[in-house]
């Protein structure tokens, strides 16, 4: 922040203002928004930063206080011909996963596969997918990576897709329809702390306590937007430098 003119730096950034329709634009090493045409704003007109899209969150476990991306369970493996068959997935050839294992709390614990990370730290991808049948590559297309099974499939397997964000990004959550992530709040700028590249949690001072128990289904949309200096649905002003570069401040004496 310009602490002196009171404008907001978003240089390197793009995102959406949103006052009547939403105007899209591209931001300069100069922190200003260039719009392609007219903006049509003001100086002194008020603005919402309203974002959109991020990286949807499609499970949560509260007892762990960790988000998940997009999780697929193994059902059966054949280490012979190499494949991996998940109980039901949505996954698509080219698709970034990890392999995710964890021991059973109760009868037999199991054994990860053999010959694949089973941290959650390396990325493979999907490849020669036919129906809930999957092949995992270390590149995208590459040859299938092989690998071994001791005894049974017991425990928990898991294929999880990558998030791609980094440990100590800052990012805002939104609940933008259907049930939300209870112990999150939209408002509040979290850091990322990851557990693994499928797996993270949120954190201020301390790590955000989740709560409920209710799956995510298709109509529940929480998605982790990038942390960029605004805070989403808060009112701003605009300066307008011309009809086509824009500067905001958080207040309209700042902004005239």
């Amino acid at each position: 922040m310009d602490t002196v003119a009171d404008s907001i730096d978003i240089s390197g950034v793009n995102f959406q203002l949103s006052l009547g329709e939403p105007k899209s634009f591209t931001v300069g090493a100069d922190g200003k928004a260039s719009f392609t045409a007219d903006h049509g704003y003001n100086s002194g007109d008020r603005v919402v930063y309203s974002p959109t899209g991020g990286t949807r969150v499609r499970e949560y476990d509260a007892d762990g206080n960790t988000l998940t991306f997009g999780a697929s369970t193994v059902s059966s493996v054949d280490t012979t011909a190499g494949t991996i068959t998940l109980g039901s997935t949505d996954l698509a050839n080219g698709d970034q996963v990890v392999y995710e294992f964890t021991a059973a709390t109760s009868g037999a614990p199991g054994t990860a596969l053999g010959n694949i990370d089973s941290t959650g730290n390396t990325v493979y991808y999907v490849v020669q997918k036919s129906g809930n049948t999957v092949k995992l590559a270390t590149a995208a297309g590459g040859t299938p990576v092989t690998f071994s099974l001791t005894g049974g499939l017991a425990g928990n397997h898991r294929l999880l897709k990558v998030h791609g964000l980094a440990n100590g990004a800052k990012v805002y959550y939104a609940s933008q329809a259907g049930a939300a992530i209870g112990g999150l709040a939209g408002d509040v700028s979290y850091t990322v702390e990851l557990v693994n590249k499928g797996r993270l949690k949120l954190k201020t001072s301390s790590v955000a306590d989740l709560t409920g128990s209710t799956p995510l289904t298709t109509s529940d949309e929480s998605y982790l937007r990038a942390d960029i200096g605004l805070v989403p649905n808060k009112i701003y002003y605009a300066i307008g430098d011309s009809n086509q570069l824009l500067r905001l401040a958080n207040s309209l004496a700042n902004a005239v």
